[in-house]
């Protein structure tokens, strides 16, 4: 069958969508970061890309790929007619026990445990990790995880407004 194989050209359009942190779309007109370069998007630094799909991936014709790609330009609108999607969901990693912590560092870092257990200090004393030598996971039944959360909330900063959103 491979050896009867004769390639065809084809062409397909791809539409995207750019949109500003605050969720509206980017102007092309005025903002042309969005610029098309050597047949590469030059992609915006500031909100996200919504890619528009078809159900038709290719064309064979290269006249009626280009009088659709000509008739999108013209039109300036598109009408979407359904919209498929799943929820993602990104759970935060569960906190590493110090051996398994040294584990991980050792297999993907490449590094010792002794320069690892030097930098997880150095990191705890900057706050931005619990003490790294415990083996727990867990707390107490009794331990009082709103208190301690409400006597974060006066700390200035990103900590302490992530306090507050807790």
């Amino acid at each position: 069958r491979i050896e009867t194989f004769i390639p065809e050209d084809f062409w397909f359009l791809e539409m995207t969508i750019q949109l500003n942190e605050d969720g509206s779309v980017v102007n092309s007109e005025h903002d042309n970061s969005n610029a098309v370069v050597n047949g590469y998007n030059r992609q915006s630094t500031q909100g996200r890309t919504i890619r528009l799909n078809w159900k038709r991936v290719r064309l064979y014709d290269r006249v009626l790929t280009m009088a659709i790609y000509d008739s999108c330009l013209e039109s300036g609108e598109a009408v979407v007619t359904s919209l498929t999607g799943r929820p993602k969901n990104k759970w935060r990693p569960i906190p590493l026990a110090t051996v398994e912590l040294q584990k991980r560092a050792s297999k993907y870092l490449r590094i010792g445990s002794d320069e690892l257990m030097q930098k997880a200090e150095e990191l705890y004393q900057q706050g931005f990790i619990s003490y790294p030598r415990t083996e727990t996971e867990k707390f107490r039944p009794e331990f009082n995880h709103h208190e301690l959360i409400q006597s974060f909330q006066a700390v200035a900063g990103e900590f302490g407004d992530y306090a507050n959103k807790l």
